[in-house]
């Protein structure tokens, strides 16, 4: 995965989660200490799409719930080069970059919404995509 620019020099990667949070404090134990590119990694949460108005984030994972909670939290990253990643039902090929979902024989997979990656000015590996469903325009 490539951002298309790095952060400024000091600024942690930032993985955000907006909504219901099913990570609860393993999140935050396995990124304890690790970076990314020489960044710390440090992980917000907000209640609601609303507290994400001007929000620096690289990483945010939407919580399942209507849809309309996802379409908010979407938009107000809007032209931002920020991965969004959801667990509802069809994330990626609805409204985000990157879903999960869970197959007939209860293994979790991932779908990925290139095009919208691209918009975003994202770049997915190929390795990455290998193991991805894609999903989107086109598909």
């Amino acid at each position: 995965m490539d951002w298309p620019a790095p952060s400024p020099l000091g600024d942690p990667f930032v993985i955000a989660v907006v909504g219901y949070d099913p990570f609860g404090v393993v999140l935050d134990e396995v990124l304890a200490g690790k970076s990314v590119r020489g960044q710390s990694v440090r992980v917000q949460r907000f209640a609601g799409a609303e507290q994400l108005d001007g929000a620096r984030v690289h990483i945010l994972f939407v919580g399942r719930g209507d849809d309309e909670h996802a379409r908010r939290a979407l938009s107000s990253l809007a032209g931002q080069p920020v991965l969004t990643v959801g667990e509802s039902q069809r994330f990626a090929a609805r409204a985000g970059m990157s879903g999960f979902r869970l197959t007939a024989e209860g293994r979790i997979a991932f779908d990925i919404n290139l095009h919208r990656a691209e918009q975003a000015g994202l770049r997915m590996s190929s390795q990455l995509l290998k193991l991805a469903r894609i999903v989107g325009p086109g598909r």
